[in-house]
């Protein structure tokens, strides 16, 4: 399955301004269905840098409406745009997000990803996103947030971390994820993490046949 987790900007991607926090870069995976996908896919990568390059190179919804076909979007971890809104409480403008997503990429082609990662604030995400599913009518997909193969990978991820930031395990400011959950899970493990809402299990397996 090709795709790509796109940074999406706040506005108009041609919009350069200040140092940016690292939430105002909005998360997206991208997955291509078929040939105009994947063609789709490289025309986003390529428009990003060559148009919408800000520290990150960066798309916007003018140009995911224009090279939308034959791709499946999904709502993204912690940083993407719908479950970030839900953690900063503003649920109204979180569904009218996945709303704006939806008539974007059309209906079956935009999914809310529910995590298993062991963060107290994905827990907070997974219930806004199952009320918004129930209220939209939007599919749910169970996905990991994965940055590692193995979960005893985790210290040796945290250890890169460091050398990339320039930082010491000892120093509290610095970043991390609290959590050894970021791996890639068997079947098993994450149908057992689903079990209150099997079907977002059922359709990642529709994603991955799509």
């Amino acid at each position: 399955i090709i795709g790509c987790e796109a940074y999406l900007a706040p506005g108009s991607r041609k919009q350069r301004e200040g140092l940016l926090a690292h939430n105002d870069y909005y998360h997206l995976i991208l997955l291509a269905t078929n040939l105009k996908g994947y063609h789709n896919l490289i025309k986003l990568s390529r428009k990003a840098y060559l148009e919408g390059f800000y520290y990150k190179p960066r798309v916007d919804k003018e140009l995911l409406q224009e090279h939308h076909d034959g791709i499946i979007a999904l709502s993204g971890c912690l940083s993407g745009e719908v479950p970030y809104l839900i953690g900063q409480n503003d649920i109204k403008s979180a569904s009218q997000k996945a709303g704006e997503y939806q008539e974007i990429f059309g209906k079956d082609y935009y999914y809310l990803e529910v995590q298993a990662n062991g963060l107290p604030q994905q827990l907070i995400a997974n219930r806004g996103l199952i009320e918004i599913h129930k209220k939209l009518n939007i599919p749910l997909a169970g996905t990991n947030d994965c940055h590692y193969l193995k979960k005893e990978d985790a210290r040796p991820h945290e250890i890169m971390l460091c050398l990339q930031t320039g930082k010491s395990l000892k120093d509290t400011n610095r970043l991390k994820f609290d959590t050894d959950q970021l791996y890639v899970k068997s079947t098993d493990e994450m149908v057992a993490e689903f079990t209150e809402i099997p079907e977002a299990i059922l359709s990642t397996c529709q994603i991955s046949e799509k």
